[in-house]
């Protein structure tokens, strides 16, 4: 087809902007699967967000310090220099998710069995294999 714009020919679904303000309402009502959406820049800042599906989100200078967000999946997210720190990650899947410059400080993480508390620099290859879902 002529008239396919670039997403369509790539395969990849194009990004739906929204609010945090309407992520927060959609997740109040129950929705948790918010695949492809661009939340760039917004404030998610202590937001609960737990068991929702980000598959290739965008979050790219998104504030998510001390967010709830066990169980989510962030596989082909863009989460470049998102602030996570002091978020609750455990059991989040971050499959090829972009991490670069992200903010992990004092973010919660399980790995394996164990709770891990981030207390320094942690690259963004290091968090993604260490929280791999195999």
């Amino acid at each position: 087809m002529e008239n396919q714009n670039e997403s369509e020919k790539s395969g990849i679904p194009k990004l739906k902007k929204i609010t945090a303000e309407e992520l927060i309402e959609k997740y109040k009502r129950g929705e948790r699967d918010f695949k492809y959406v661009d939340l760039s820049n917004e404030n998610l800042e202590q937001a609960k967000l737990e068991n929702s599906n980000f598959t290739g989100a965008k979050f790219t200078h998104t504030n998510l310090k001390k967010a709830i967000l066990e169980n989510c999946n962030f596989t082909k997210a863009n989460l470049e220099s998102a602030d996570l720190r002091g978020a609750i990650l455990a059991y989040a899947d971050f499959s090829e998710a972009d991490l670069t410059l992200a903010k992990l400080n004092k973010a919660r993480l399980v790995i394996g069995n164990r709770e891990v508390v981030v207390m320094g620099e942690f690259s963004p290859e290091q968090f993604i294999n260490s929280h791999k879902i195999d």
